[in-house]
């Protein structure tokens, strides 16, 4: 509450900024009257107060800030391709076991499984690659038809994806010595 003095009297700022004036303590009756002055409207005009600054700034701003609220809305079209692909997987990386048997039979049979994951089964191409080493020619067999690789590739169309099985014959060089050797072949797959 602030306290604003005029002559004998006091004048009181109440909240809202309501006046309340009082003559003094003890003055009672026509000198109460007599004692009162009279203070001039522009003495009692309240200036804005900072709360009432911000509150019509705030009033005047809103309907510049708020607008008229709108929704947009928009369609992208999307459109994704998934190229065709072909992957051949193989549990371990396959190795041969030639022992003194297999080198006075003159050849090895080995067996291997693989893996065959495409989205394309019906252009899947695979290649049976041969790997210079311990061998001079390679019998396949594989979805029921057997070929000789020598020096060039095979090919060949799978019947499903998954897993499938190859039987390698392996004819062994001259001079092979017993031992673990790397698989002389490559299989891969390819999209036709």
């Amino acid at each position: 509450m602030r306290e604003t003095t005029a002559g004998p009297s006091r004048l009181s700022r109440m909240p809202e900024g309501r006046r309340k004036g009082s003559a003094g303590a003890g003055t009672t009756g026509v000198a109460a009257l007599a004692a009162r002055r009279t203070v001039g409207v522009e003495d009692m005009a309240p200036g804005p107060s900072i709360s009432g600054r911000w509150l019509l700034l705030g009033i005047l701003l809103v309907p510049l800030a708020s607008g008229r609220a709108e929704v947009v809305r928009t369609n992208v079209m999307v459109t994704a391709s998934v190229l065709p692909h072909a992957r051949i997987e193989q549990a371990a990386t396959p190795t041969v076991h030639v022992d003194p048997l297999a080198v006075a039979r003159g050849y090895v049979d080995v067996t291997h499984q693989y893996r065959l994951r495409t989205n394309a089964p019906d252009r899947v191409l695979l290649h049976v690659h041969p790997r210079p080493g311990f061998t001079q020619a390679i019998d396949v067999s594989a979805f029921g038809a057997t070929s000789r690789l020598v020096d060039t590739s095979l090919e060949f169309s799978p019947a499903a994806t998954g897993p499938f099985e190859v039987t390698f014959r392996l004819w062994l060089a001259p001079g092979v010595a017993p031992g673990t050797y790397p698989l002389p072949v490559q299989v891969a797959a390819s999209i036709r």
